[in-house]
């Protein structure tokens, strides 16, 4: 429900919105166009009637009833440029009263009785504004969006600014230009206000280089943009999400990538896949779109460019998370050999320098690829412009730089092989023998 306060109030042209709490009441102000009285009674309080435009995000004609089923009252203050202000009152617990008295009165016949429009006088107010009050919240509704979950929930839904903090800030809002749709929340809660942002990374290092793409269909139309930060240190991350968005909000949740896409996808990322062809229309549900031959497309494109961005997570499982892992256990291997020697157990000692020499034809072999696609790197052989190379050489030099691999480099450098296969390719000498 709180989504569709967040769309109206986008919808309206605000650039700002602040969200307080007070008691049991809650309350969502924004500074966009506002409203007067006629879009107040045949719009926002008229279910199914919407007249946005298609550059629109609030499509669904819900209005100002989306959270009426979670207070006793909601009150709406909202003045347009060169108008009156006007207090508009929605009385949800009359609503109920009503209803239990007469069961099958319904809804727009009890509007006379619960639902009033009248100017506000109060004054000293901005040009243009809205400010949305509900009185009383249900405890489900002050727990769900209390607790820190108000916070998660604006930024996994709204398009709030990039975090400062976040190294490809400036790349990622370059990247996207036009189609970024940013709006300041800010939450009030005990008398401390926090501003809210997105992509914050915390302690987390992301790699030199971002991915993205544009998304092309067949006919040569940019009907997308993805981008992803790819996490250096090759851990999952805790609030990890690669985010399906249209017009700024987004459709869904982080298991659409996966489930709606049919591409598999690593918890290592941040970032956004930016849905650009209006032909494609938001489910009533709005955890996804409308079937059609457009989101086909989209879909396919975009399931090759994941599969892409998934390639970069097992290239680094390949060689940089699993070598370190193989010299860790290696470490422990030699610990238990040198103590099953001293117990005099060869069975387990020979086991674990079994186990111990396979690992290092393993880690031999991973590190001889890893110096390979280096080199081919460093000659040209790869195209640095490619976003996938670019980071994928990131983690190589990150994995061979590591004190972990330079440290074995140094005390067991590996064979080369080379030059036995070129033993093998030598001719047998020709043998003739005569009677």
């Amino acid at each position: 429900w709180l989504r569709e306060y967040i769309q109206n109030a986008i919808d309206g042209g605000a650039k700002t919105v602040h969200i307080s709490f007070h008691g049991n009441d809650f309350e969502i102000s924004d500074d966009g166009k506002g409203m007067n009285r006629e879009i107040l009674v045949k719009q926002a309080f008229s279910i199914g009637k919407s007249l946005k435009n298609a550059k629109a995000i609030g499509e669904l004609g819900i209005g100002m009833y989306a959270g009426s089923g979670i207070c006793d009252t909601i009150l709406v203050r909202t003045k347009m440029k060169g108008d009156k202000a006007f207090l508009a009152t929605l009385d949800m617990k009359k609503y109920k009263e009503i209803i239990n008295s007469n069961s099958v009165a319904t809804f727009e016949e009890t509007m006379d009785e619960i639902f009033s429009v009248n100017e506000d006088t109060r004054g000293d107010d901005p040009d243009s504004f809205t400010t949305i009050r509900f009185e009383n919240l249900t405890d489900e509704s002050i727990n769900l969006i209390k607790n820190g979950n108000l916070k998660h929930f604006l930024e996994f839904t709204v398009d709030l600014p990039i975090n400062e903090n976040f190294k490809h800030k400036q790349e990622v809002l370059d990247f996207i230009g036009e189609y970024s749709y940013p709006i300041n929340v800010t939450l009030e809660d005990n008398g401390t206000t926090t501003n809210v942002t997105k992509f914050d990374p915390g302690s987390i290092e992301f790699t030199d280089a971002l991915w993205k793409h544009d998304i092309i269909d067949d006919e040569g139309r940019i009907i997308g943009k993805i981008w992803a930060a790819y996490n250096k240190a090759g851990t999952n991350l805790n609030n990890d999400r690669v985010l399906v968005k249209r017009k700024g909000i987004t459709v869904g949740d982080e298991t659409s990538v996966k489930s709606k896409f049919g591409a598999k996808y690593s918890s290592r990322f941040f970032g956004e896949i930016i849905l650009l062809d209006d032909r494609i229309e938001i489910n009533t549900n709005r955890d996804w779109f409308v079937a059609s031959t457009y989101l086909s497309t989209f879909v396919q494109k975009t399931k090759k460019l994941l599969n892409e961005l998934e390639g970069i997570a097992e290239f680094d499982s390949k060689f940089g998370i699993r070598s370190i892992s193989i010299i860790t256990n290696d470490a422990l291997l030699e610990e238990k050999i040198q103590k099953h020697e001293e117990e005099n157990n060869n069975g387990l000692k020979d086991d674990a320098e079994r186990k111990l020499n396979n690992n290092k034809r393993i880690l031999d072999s991973k590190i001889q690829e890893a110096i390979k696609f280096k080199n081919d790197v460093d000659a040209g052989k790869k195209d640095l412009d490619n976003p996938t190379v670019k980071i994928k050489a990131e983690l190589i030099e990150r994995t061979l730089n590591s004190p972990e691999v330079q440290s074995y480099l140094k005390n067991s450098p590996p064979p080369e092989k080379n030059l036995v296969k070129t033993a093998r390719k030598q001719n047998w000498p020709q043998i003739v023998i005569t009677f």
